[in-house]
């Protein structure tokens, strides 16, 4: 906590801060596991504060491979439940990111069951690819305003591979495309490994003419290499 707590105030923008991904089930029936998936999020919610971190991103934790009819709209409504009760009087914006979500509407639903004006989406374009027949901009155009911040890494459909931007097989020019068209400027981690592969991610998108708008140098970078 020091070693940020001394750093962070050296920042400029937006600082983002990423919830654990193992373990943890928002959503699960059983309450004991609910019951301990809340202590831990407190935790991050009272390190985020402390810290005085704006966002938080956490992972959705859907199951793929429910056969059951009523699984997705019952996970919806219990993801909701959990953060509406984790949030209850919290300061830090909640940005839900997709992992194994096959349709953006499984995502909308859960924001939207929330009902709450700080929680927003992150759009993890290479967990699109990945887990997700649509293309990107069909997640885009779905979810739309309620993308708040985006995660760019690149694969070939085969695992997570964190590559540079064109070094996969994700249509970029598709994404870009996309939120260019709805007016989606939006701050951006860049997950990949090392600063020759942060330089690469830039050199990509920034060269590509619907990525314009996400490269702004009067306002400073949008692109940020994730970690310290």
């Amino acid at each position: 906590m020091s070693w940020y707590r001394h750093r962070l105030p050296d920042l400029s923008g937006l600082v983002s801060f990423h919830a654990p991904v193992q373990d943890l089930r928002p959503n699960a029936r059983d309450s004991k596991i609910r019951r301990a998936t809340r202590d831990r999020i407190a935790q991050c919610l009272d390190i985020a504060e402390e810290l005085g971190i704006e966002h938080m991103v956490a992972h959705l934790a859907f199951n793929a491979l429910a056969q059951e009819p009523s699984y997705p709209s019952g996970w919806a409504e219990r993801t909701a439940v959990f953060w509406r009760e984790v949030l209850k009087g919290r300061s830090v914006t909640l940005l839900l990111e997709n992992v194994y979500e096959p349709r953006p509407e499984f995502v909308r639903a859960a924001v939207d069951a929330t009902d709450m004006g700080s929680v927003g989406v992150c759009l993890d374009a290479a967990h699109i690819h990945r887990f997700s027949e649509l293309p990107q901009g069909a997640w885009v155009r779905d979810l739309n305003r309620r993308i708040r911040h985006l995660h760019v890494s690149d694969n070939d459909q085969t695992r997570s591979q964190h590559l540079p931007p064109g070094q996969g097989t994700i249509d970029w020019q598709d994404l870009l495309g996309a939120l260019e068209a709805h007016d989606l400027c939006l701050p951006t981690t860049i997950e990949v490994p090392g600063v020759a592969g942060a330089e690469a991610t830039i050199e990509h998108l920034c060269g590509r003419k619907a990525a314009s708008q996400h490269c702004d140098t009067h306002e400073g970078p949008r692109l940020r290499r994730r970690g310290p």
